[in-house]
């Protein structure tokens, strides 16, 4: 790849999708893998706080072992959050990963 001023210039081909294609390479290159995920879409907003996150984190600290759809429960009857236990596991998941959701 051709370098332009210490930053490699994308192929001609890709004029087509140039934007889209340097943010996200720019995401992924500011944020990990992470920022890759933290893009704006089309998808309904969060209906959970980072503090609710936090909260479980902190109860997974305990000896005791759960399972996402009791972590789901525990949620919803202390914070009032409801979320299914798939999406609670990749928000985990992604704060492991990225460090911050």
């Amino acid at each position: 790849m051709p370098v332009d001023g210490g930053r490699p210039r994308l192929p001609s081909i890709c004029t087509s999708v140039n934007i889209p294609l340097r943010q996200t390479l720019q995401r992924w290159q500011d944020g990990g893998v992470g920022g890759l995920w933290e893009a704006a879409g089309r998808g309904g907003k969060a209906k959970w706080q980072i503090a609710d996150i936090e909260a479980v984190e902190t109860g997974l600290q305990e000896r005791r072992s759960y399972t996402s759809r009791q972590l789901c429960e525990r949620l919803e009857c202390e914070r009032g959050v409801v979320l299914r236990g798939k999406q609670l596991g990749r928000i985990l998941q992604k704060r492991a990963v990225s460090g911050s959701v």
